[in-house]
């Protein structure tokens, strides 16, 4: 490897860092009593129950989803990376929480590696340090206001900082902070890396990379199959000397058409899907005060760049591409019903709109740098560290909040003495029944067991599952189709629920809950 390489992949390693003391934070700085299950949100543990699917009744590439409380749920789903997560699982015995966070230090590295690739690409040279860490830590004003805010109302909270930043900060407007997701780091990698590739005029490498980044994940899949088609017409319609060659945008226009046919005709024909469809129908969308906020800064760069350039280069018309594409999808609230909006930024407009201003922002900035005058040279750093403080405040808060115990998933000796007992392979396919659904969301990753209902957001027909959960726990009804399979009550000792529980012949407590196996019916 040439020392040039050496270094940028060290550079990449060194940029990891920030991610790196979250990671440590959770695993090392841990409130007694509590175990740190590397799961840094609650989403995360559900990507390790889908990749255990694959195994859970027999290995299969397909798996079904294990959020479903019916033991015939059909393997419908397919994703290289749950498939990888799960065999490395398998194979190796090791803790899937642990194995989460491995994946996503060795595809967040990789992914910063390729992001500093497409920030030469787009200089035409080697970025220097400092225009990197710009690239992959910069943010925009959300968290600056958000402070102002809070001073104006004397509200001097943490908080405060994330008033106008999307789930406190969870939606990733800019591009390091999406390091946070495993996934994510994946995902990035594969769409940045397909950036990249074009950019390079690499086709017959873009294109595969845009099959695995579809095959992975829905809604990045969509986005960058759009984006790649959507340029390959536009350079075609310029008759441009660098556009692609018409197999690379009939290869595009086939992985969409395919795309669009497996998550829009064959998924839906199955009840469970449909009902999962309906419950992510959110309206989850991007305000203008925090589109303005996030994108002021690399927005008025990239126009500045526009002004005096135009869209004469190739590079320029693919990031623009990108950044219409992003924002349409981002909105698509304005002209059709909205399906979780928020989910298409992830850092996908504000990275456009930095590559596109780059140059301009870099000269802007040593040009303060190289002032004789000490005040006007103290603007550049002054600048930088506003334009990190995004990420600067996110990560502090998260630091803050993980050593707390909060936020981040953490299990007492009681729920890991639960999840224990339940991985009993005398209760393998049996349906669990509890009132804790973080629990039973839990047991998922951790047990053979399918839940009765677990994620709001995954559990198919969610509302009448929590409406007979209710009922058991109410007065002990049941459904009658609880009757015809093994089931595995569990409850807190203490609670109304466990008592009753506990009456019963067969139960029996594991730490502070009480476990009551059922066969089924004759």
């Amino acid at each position: 490897m040439h020392r040039h390489e050496l270094r940028a992949w060290g550079l990449a390693a060194a940029l990891y860092l920030p991610m790196a003391a979250i990671v440590l934070v959770h695993l090392c700085v841990v409130p007694t009593g509590l175990w740190p299950t590397g799961f840094l949100q609650a989403d995360q543990v559900g990507y390790a129950a889908m990749a255990r699917e694959h195994f859970d009744a027999g290995f299969g590439f397909a798996f079904g989803l294990p959020f479903s409380s019916d033991p015939q749920t059909p393997r419908i789903y397919f994703s290289p990376l749950l498939l990888l997560y799960g065999l490395i699982v398998q194979w190796t015995g090791w803790d899937p929480g642990r194995v989460f966070l491995a994946l996503g230090a060795l595809a967040g590295v990789a992914f910063l590696r390729v992001a500093i690739a497409l920030l030469g690409a787009r200089l035409g040279t080697g970025p220097r340090w400092w225009q990197a860490l710009l690239f992959c830590w910069g943010g925009g004003l959300l968290s600056a206001a958000g402070a102002l805010a809070g001073i104006a109302e004397s509200d001097y909270s943490m908080q405060s900082l994330f008033r106008f930043d999307p789930e406190n900060g969870g939606w990733f407007l800019n591009l390091g902070r999406n390091l946070s997701y495993s996934t994510e780091s994946v995902y990035h990698l594969l769409s940045i890396g397909a950036l990249l590739a074009i950019l390079r005029r690499r086709f017959g490498v873009a294109l595969p990379v845009l099959a695995l980044l579809a095959a992975c994940h829905p809604f990045t899949g969509l986005q960058f199959l759009v984006i790649a088609l959507a340029y390959a017409g536009l350079e075609q319609v310029l008759r441009s000397p660098s556009r692609p060659p018409l197999w690379f945008g009939a290869g595009a226009a086939l992985l969409l058409a395919a795309h669009l046919y497996y998550h829009l005709v064959y998924l839906p024909q199955f009840a469970e899907h449909r009902s999962v469809m309906t419950q992510w129908a959110l309206n989850w969308v991007l305000d203008v005060v925090a589109i303005l906020l996030a994108y002021l800064i690399v927005g008025a760069a990239a126009v500045h760049w526009l002004r005096r350039h135009g869209f004469e280069r190739p590079d320029t018309r693919l990031l623009t591409v990108v950044l219409v594409i992003s924002l349409l999808l981002a909105n698509h609230e304005l002209f059709m019903a909205p399906r979780q909006p928020l989910h298409f930024t992830r850092g996908y407009i504000w990275t456009p709109l930095f590559l596109i201003g780059a140059a301009s922002l870099f000269a802007a900035l040593e040009k303060l740098w190289a002032s004789r005058r000490a005040f006007v040279r103290a603007l550049a750093p002054a600048f930088c560290l506003l334009f990190l403080f995004d990420n600067a405040s996110f990560f502090g808060a998260r630091i803050w909040s993980f050593a707390q115990g909060h936020d981040a998933l953490y299990l007492d000796p009681d729920e890991r003495a639960a999840l224990a007992g339940l991985n009993d392979p005398s209760l393998r396919g049996s349906l669990l029944v509890t009132p804790d659904t973080l629990l039973a969301y839990l047991a998922l990753t951790y047990t053979p067991l399918q839940a009765q209902a677990s994620w709001f957001f995954t559990t198919p027909f969610m509302s009448e599952r929590q409406a007979e959960l209710a009922r058991w726990v109410a007065n002990g009804e049941e459904p009658a189709g609880w009757r015809s399979r093994a089931v595995v009550f569990l409850a807190l000792a203490d609670s109304d629920v466990g008592r009753r529980l506990l009456a019963q012949p067969g139960a029996r407590h594991i730490a502070g809950y009480v476990l009551l196996p059922r066969p089924a019916s004759p």
